[in-house]
């Protein structure tokens, strides 16, 4: 377990006495019992998410028009644009 931290929470008086009970029935401590209700609503970041595909795994995948090794300039790109438009 990691360090513990000491916080305060506000429940209503009814849930307390509950969390309190059930304690006592299974002869745990009050702080077992919020912790083991955390643990069970929030499972930890391994255990549900999955690791986020890398959105370049597919660089290459795809043909896109472009050779290896050719460059592009932004106006030489937009000259082209604008020969296609204009007919040219």
């Amino acid at each position: 377990m990691n360090k513990a931290i000491k916080t305060t929470i506000m429940l209503p008086e009814d849930e307390l006495l509950r969390a309190k009970m059930a304690a006592l029935q299974e002869n745990i401590t009050l702080s077992e019992i919020i912790r083991d209700a955390l643990v069970q609503r929030t499972p930890r970041k391994t255990e549900t998410r999955k690791k986020k595909k890398d959105p370049m795994r597919l660089a290459g995948v795809f043909k896109l028009g472009v050779k290896k090794g050719d460059t592009f300039r932004r106006k030489d790109m937009y000259d082209q644009y604008l020969k296609r438009k204009m007919g040219i």
